[in-house]
């Protein structure tokens, strides 16, 4: 009888205190149950921000996109001029400003390409061709080979420059 009464006893209380100490929770668990409360409680919206892509990586694809500006501009020129007409411009000539044009095109858009078509394209367009124009000038007036190099650097920085900024 004694065994019974004291097995009866033994489970009364581990019941009670199963009862008492399960809803408590531990001091770890209370953190966490408010930190859960409050996320459930807050909005969450997925936002898609983006950063630029790093400014080598633009330098790159902007180099690339002018060498390849270069070739499609250089080599899109006959070798001869078409008609007779053509005689005061020579095929060399013709080629240099093609090749000219090739890259202030190109580099643009290989910056443009390399962020991922995000940013201002035709900002970054229109910036390089006024800099390509003006150091084609420039470059023919002052008869001087720094304009040859200077005008693609600037091309590049200002397309770099314009397309960081302007990405969203």
């Amino acid at each position: 009888m004694l065994a019974g009464r004291s097995r009866r006893l033994m489970n009364a209380c581990a019941t009670l205190l199963l009862l008492v100490l399960v809803p408590l929770p531990l001091a770890g668990q209370r953190h966490a149950s408010r930190f859960e409360r409050h996320v459930r409680a807050t909005e969450i919206r997925p936002v898609s921000i983006e950063a630029p892509a790093p400014a080598p990586l633009l330098a790159a694809g902007g180099i690339a996109g002018g060498v390849f500006g270069y070739f499609v501009g250089h080599s899109a020129v006959p070798d001869r001029p078409s008609g007779p007409d053509d005689e005061f411009v020579s095929a060399d000539d013709l080629r240099g400003f093609a090749a000219w044009a090739g890259v202030s095109l190109g580099i643009p858009i290989g910056v443009h390409i390399a962020n991922r078509g995000r940013g201002s394209w035709g900002a970054s367009l229109l910036s390089s061709v006024a800099i390509g124009a003006l150091g084609g000038v420039l470059l023919m007036t002052m008869d001087s080979g720094f304009f040859l190099y200077a005008t693609p650097a600037a091309q590049l920085w200002s397309s770099v420059a314009i397309e960081r900024r302007t990405t969203p």
